[in-house]
């Protein structure tokens, strides 16, 4: 099971987790788990979508910054960890 084709292409077409759970009759961590692992770029904006067109490109760019915001974010809790850990 792919959970890509379950997954539309277009930003107006995204779909929620809640659907993809339903869908797929599996559990949301399972869900989350498959579009983490999903070596197709799954964008996010009002649901999970794939890139159909340049339309798409103002959301991609938007879902980008926040997952670069919360990398940086992770990083700096991982440098905070390691100072404790080893002064």
């Amino acid at each position: 099971m792919n959970i890509v084709d379950y997954i539309p292409k277009g930003h107006e077409n995204a779909v929620s987790r809640e659907y993809l759970r339903a869908a797929l009759h599996i559990p949301d961590r399972e869900v989350r788990r498959m579009i983490s692992a999903s070596r197709e770029q799954i964008f996010w904006y009002n649901g999970y979508y794939r890139h159909k067109d340049e339309n798409d490109r103002p959301y991609e760019i938007g879902y980008l910054r926040q997952e670069q915001a919360r990398a940086e974010a992770l990083s700096e809790k991982v440098k905070g960890i390691e100072a404790a850990i080893y002064g």
